[in-house]
């Protein structure tokens, strides 16, 4: 995919910056704003945007890292995100290099289909399972209105991160 291999790790350098970034903002109260008791879960379109062109073994480590990164600041269920987000990239990935176009609407399927896949894994695992008091209420007041949330928010964050990758991908 790159010319040398300083490009690559360049590349994975910056877009694991960028996503450390994302999970401060996400993880941080105060930074993004929060509508009634939805957040948005910014990691989420951000790898998945990045990831998106990317060849299956980088694509994972940055979903493998984008996890770790939403694991740090979780003080409950820690490897859950690692391990999501680290087979959801390399599924995306895998699918885009061989199936699909990298273009605006095939980022904005994957980014929304994955926030609402990951709020729903982790509703039924961590929630359901453990049979929380609320699951319900908690499913309509917070976990879907984040998810609705997220995929707002995702054609402006594929807006900020497209001309960058460009960029990136012009440097090869």
């Amino acid at each position: 995919f790159c010319k040398t291999p300083a490009a690559a790790i360049h590349r994975q350098f910056l877009y694991c910056l960028c996503i450390a970034a994302a999970g401060v903002l996400q993880n941080t109260p105060g930074l993004l704003p929060q509508i009634g008791t939805a957040r948005c879960f910014l990691i989420i379109p951000v790898v998945i945007i990045l990831i998106m062109g990317e060849k299956e073994l980088a694509a994972g480590l940055l979903g493998l890292f984008a996890g770790c990164v939403w694991d740090v600041h979780s003080a409950v269920h820690t490897g859950f995100n690692a391990l999501f987000f680290m087979c959801v990239c390399f599924l995306i990935s895998a699918v885009t290099e061989r199936f699909v176009r990298n273009i605006f609407i095939t980022n904005m399927i994957a980014a929304i289909s994955i926030a609402f896949l990951y709020i729903l894994f982790y509703w039924l695992l961590f929630i359901i399972i453990q049979n929380v008091n609320g699951a319900a209420d908690s499913l309509f007041t917070f976990y879907l209105p984040s998810a609705v949330y997220t995929a707002v928010l995702s054609p402006i964050i594929w807006l900020i991160f497209t001309p960058f990758k460009r960029k990136l991908s012009r440097a090869r």
